[in-house]
């Protein structure tokens, strides 16, 4: 009996010492992760602190309820390649040093996983918090922010970058009105909005030697240059100027023209929405009478270059900007199908194709789609944005689309990819 009651007395020490254990490395567990309270949150939200608050809800809850000017990943539960891929888009986001508070359903598993990603990522856990009991305990309503709240305030900053269909058709015949058809020769000869003329992004761009062996080859040419061709093609300031191409299979040819003529002093250019294809599927006149430009005499000073960066510039940015790659994904990849030196992407580059902000029919899509699109790659108002492309034609277009939206410092790098793959010591990611 003696012996009996010793082995259970051991026994029962034994599972003491085990549970004891097991709830001192919960504990320690638990102390390798840093949390903000509800209170503390909301306290630095309203004080204006330099925090970041970083979100990894599902879309659908994010789209229910989710704090107002938290970066949005959808990336829980975090546990697969894919979803880590989405805090990976996040990360220009999370550069510097402030304090990231991530928020997750229930302050719990998906947010430690984020956490513990993130630090291989070379973010030091000091910045790191959790939001203690997550986003379902948030008590304070005043803070949230829903997907019917965005969408009654989410509208383009500026339209002065487009006109519909209806407008032009109402305004043809116009004197002060000049219609670029960004096509080209070819397809202008087989039919065009009445009145056109038909130019090309290349008429405007130094075309010299080749894509890589050039480096500026495809950029905007220089002021006399450009003066010199806008004079050839009567493209006079004193007009409102209507550009258009084929936005459904293009590559922005109307948006690359729109930012060129920016850049040259011209503040009255529109895209056409929806382009030649809308125009057409709408029943509007289409013409084959070849009009030929009546020159004029332009001059063109200085460049403004708030716009656009070169590649010295550029690449001493890279991994304190957000670098957007809008070509297709297979290039992004690392396909080479214009004549690139070499493949990949630049490093840090989020890949968003210039046409996802356009719908099927080639309109463009609405400031809160568009603005979803760029939510779900973190990107905010007051980020540096630089786009891109292979000869900086779909990028252009995407800066145009981000100033609509009210993103004033998104910038093209006209060089674009022919540059930077032509440059040797500058690296590439695939």
């Amino acid at each position: 009996m003696k012996k009996l009651l010793l082995i259970f007395v051991v026994m029962l020490s034994l599972v003491l010492v085990a549970t004891g254990c097991s709830n001192s490395a919960d504990t320690e567990a638990k102390k390798e992760y840093n949390y903000y309270t509800a209170k503390e949150t909301k306290k630095a939200i309203e004080n204006g602190d330099d925090i970041i608050l970083l979100d990894i809800q599902v879309k659908e809850e994010w789209d229910a309820h989710h704090i107002k000017g938290a970066i949005p990943t959808h990336a829980y539960p975090v546990k697969t390649d894919e979803e880590k891929a989405k805090l990976d888009a996040a990360l220009p986001q999370l550069e510097g040093e402030k304090p990231i508070i991530v928020i997750c359903p229930g302050g719990a598993g998906g947010a430690t996983r984020t956490i513990d990603y993130l630090q291989t990522k070379g973010i030091s856990a000091d910045r790191l918090f959790i939001l203690e009991n997550g986003q379902s305990k948030w008590p304070y309503d005043e803070l949230l922010e829903d997907k019917e709240t965005a969408e009654e305030t989410i509208e383009f900053v500026d339209t002065s970058y487009i006109v519909d269909v209806d407008w032009l058709k109402e305004n043809l015949g116009r004197e002060d009105i000049l219609i670029l058809d960004a096509r080209g020769a070819d397809a202008y000869a087989k039919g065009h909005i009445p009145g056109s003329i038909a130019v090309m992004w290349q008429n405007f761009a130094d075309m010299s030697g080749a894509p890589g062996e050039n480096l500026n080859w495809g950029t905007v040419l220089e002021p006399k240059a450009l003066s010199e061709k806008l004079s050839e093609f009567g493209i006079s300031k004193e007009k409102e100027i209507v550009v258009y191409t084929s936005t459904n299979g293009g590559w922005g040819e109307d948006g690359r023209i729109v930012w060129m003529l920016n850049r040259a002093g011209f503040d009255n250019v529109k895209m056409l929405d929806g382009g030649f294809e809308y125009w057409k599927a709408n029943k509007y006149e289409v013409s084959k009478d070849i009009i030929e430009p009546t020159a004029v005499a332009v001059e063109v000073t200085a460049l403004d270059n708030s716009t656009n960066i070169e590649t010295g510039e550029f690449a001493s940015k890279i991994g304190k900007v957000v670098i957007i790659d809008v070509r297709e994904k297979d290039e992004y990849e690392g396909a080479q199908k214009f004549g690139e030196v070499r493949g990949g992407h630049l490093p840090g580059a989020i890949n968003i194709t210039f046409n996802k902000f356009l719908n099927e029919d080639g309109t463009l899509k609405t400031a809160q789609e568009i603005k979803a699109i760029l939510d779900e790659n973190g990107i905010e108002k007051d980020d540096e944005i630089i786009t891109y492309c292979t000869a900086g034609i779909r990028s252009a277009h995407m800066q145009v689309v981000l100033s609509m939206m009210g993103y004033e410092n998104a910038k093209n790098y006209d060089a674009s990819f022919h540059a930077w793959a032509g440059s040797a010591d500058l690296e590439l990611q695939k």
